[in-house]
């Protein structure tokens, strides 16, 4: 359903290793990866844990809800784009890929895949 846009938006984006839409719930809905796969299913459900804990203590600092969650660590960068209430993107970028690009593009193809998610 997703595969389509995500390999779109890694072919847009130098250094996508791997892209994924899943639920808050943890449920992966659609993974795109250019090399070694990850271990989707547990990544989806550990960073849909970290998006629920920001959530709460977002609340609770009362700066309203996270939109973006970006990790930065020592071989590449995670951004967690929220799409809906229910559902998020996790894309993972090697360290010589563009933060800022990705992000733009992000942006770009997010309508795209909100769109699929309506049906």
């Amino acid at each position: 359903m997703f595969q389509a846009i995500l390999a779109d938006l890694a072919a847009r984006v130098g250094g996508i290793r791997w892209a994924m839409v899943a639920g808050e719930d943890g449920v992966l809905l659609e993974c795109y990866c250019s090399d070694d796969p990850p271990e989707a299913d547990s990544l989806a459900a550990e960073y849909a844990a970290i998006l629920r804990a920001c959530r709460k203590v977002a609340g609770q600092t009362a700066c309203g809800h996270p939109k973006a969650i970006t990790l930065a660590a020592e071989k590449g960068r995670l951004l967690l784009q929220v799409l809906t209430p229910e559902y998020f993107l996790l894309i993972y970028l090697d360290s010589s890929a563009l933060a800022g690009k990705a992000q733009f593009e992000i942006t770009r193809a997010r309508e795209s895949i909100i769109g699929e998610l309506a049906y």
